[in-house]
């Protein structure tokens, strides 16, 4: 896409509606809603794999005490973490 068809002042909705149809190189700079929905996908994984990693450390620390003492229950996982 080359050319800019629009060459007049129009509304950033506007402006993205051109841009999807291929009127214009232009665009309001704003994410659409598929993008949108992606970034919140991408947050909810950065939360879930923060999380994971925590619990992944909780127990790496429990391996590293090499104690005969029974394996950490979930409920423990809080007590443990601030070893």
């Amino acid at each position: 896409m080359n050319e800019d068809y629009i060459d007049f002042p129009v509304s950033s909705d506007w402006l993205d509606f051109y841009h999807e149809r291929g009127l214009t190189p232009r665009s309001s700079g704003r994410l659409s809603r598929a993008e949108r929905m992606l970034l919140e996908r991408i947050e909810k994984l950065e939360e879930q794999m923060a999380k994971q990693q925590e619990i992944l450390l909780v127990l790496l620390k429990e391996l590293q005490k090499k104690s005969s003492s029974p394996r950490p229950q979930p409920t423990d996982w809080e007590k443990l973490k601030e070893e």
